[in-house]
């Protein structure tokens, strides 16, 4: 019987809760280790609200295609928490990208992904800029909506359990059986780990003797604006290159995500660990702001009023194509890490993962 399998589940992220969400409705017994004192703190968080239909990934198919696979089980998963009441372009900058009109149309073209030529209202963009404009169908959700659905159907699940202020510390294996030493706690035995602990991936493998994964890690920050008197609901995202994204924060009226692709990340580094960050020096919101302000003018009539900060992780050659993959990897002894990509993969990332445990 799968009660019979106990799953510990490391990280209390998007990926990691809708694991146990996925594994404890089928069955399974799973507990939740998240480090800090709430789930969803981090790059759940600190995102650009983004549900991808692969518009934004023209150089990596694989990482459109893998976007647009998920969208139909994170839409029953999470349809509440999506918005689509907004109007989502994207936009192709004349000068310094990596792919051109011609190239981004053909593109979309191959994957039936809409595209119709249009611009957001005057004053938002800085048109002599751009070259080509197009309204998507694209749209984002809403962190709080998502948090309260995960929080929800983890509450309805008997079999999981979530312990806050769990770090595991170290992993006793005798066969196939493990114990997790953890700091709060006592010890837990399991069948099955799942490191879901997304820039935390390496310290965890390094704390239970495995082989830690090289890549890069980049401390992000994302300014928050706000408008009082907004045009029409908008989100526009210009590529492929050196620029920036201006997005609806979820459902919150007049409120923006601010991401910059060069000042937004402030520090980085290609290792397998992660490293502790210099302090962030201040005025950096305000310097993301006027560099983005070059392209979006109405930036100009809004006022800061919180910033998002995340360490992100993503591949060490990155650059070349910008993949984004989703990866399962197996860390032996079922033992699993999971190099989470694009948030609409999480409910697929999580079938596939419960697939793998029936078999054992």
């Amino acid at each position: 019987m799968e009660l019979d399998k106990h799953v510990v589940i490391i990280g209390g992220g998007i990926f990691g809760l809708t694991a146990a969400i996925v594994l404890g409705e089928k069955g399974f017994k799973v507990t939740v280790l998240e480090k800090g004192n709430d789930v969803m703190q981090e790059a759940s968080m600190v995102n650009q609200n983004r549900i991808h239909y692969g518009y934004h990934y023209p150089r990596s198919r694989e990482t459109c295609e893998e976007s647009l696979a998920g969208l139909a089980s994170f839409r029953a998963f999470y349809g509440r928490a999506i918005n689509t009441s907004f109007k989502k372009y994207y936009a192709i900058a004349k000068n310094n990208s990596h792919i051109n009109v011609k190239q981004f149309v053909d593109f979309a073209a191959s994957l039936n992904l809409p595209l119709n030529e249009a611009w957001p209202e005057d004053g938002i963009l800085n048109k002599d800029l751009l070259e080509a404009c197009w309204l998507t169908p694209e749209p984002i959700f809403d962190y709080d909506a998502l948090k309260q659905i995960v929080l929800y159907r983890l509450a309805a699940c008997k079999n999981i359990e979530v312990l806050r202020n769990a770090k595991p510390v170290s992993l006793k294996e005798t066969g196939n059986s493990k114990e997790v030493t953890l700091t709060n706690y006592p010890k837990i035995s399991c069948d099955v780990i799942i490191n879901a602990t997304y820039s935390g991936l390496s310290d965890v493998l390094n704390a239970f003797g495995r082989e830690p994964i090289n890549a890069k890690y980049q401390l992000c920050v994302m300014p928050i604006l706000e408008m009082q008197k907004p045009p029409s609901p908008f989100g526009v995202t210009i590529m492929d290159g050196p620029f920036c994204s201006l997005m609806p924060k979820g459902f919150q009226k007049g409120a923006f995500i601010l991401y910059h692709v060069v000042h937004s990340v402030i520090q980085q580094h290609v290792g397998k660990k992660n490293i502790d960050w210099e302090p962030i020096n201040g005025g950096v919101e305000m310097n993301i702001m006027e560099k983005s302000a070059y392209w979006y003018p109405i930036i100009n009539n809004m006022k800061l009023i919180g910033t998002w900060i995340t360490t992100r992780i993503v591949l060490p050659q990155q650059e070349i194509d910008d993949a984004r993959p989703t990866l399962l990897m197996n860390n032996g002894n079922n033992i699993y890490s999971i190099f989470s990509g694009k948030l609409t993969t999480c409910v697929d990332a999580a079938n596939q993962i419960t697939n793998l445990i029936r078999k054992l």
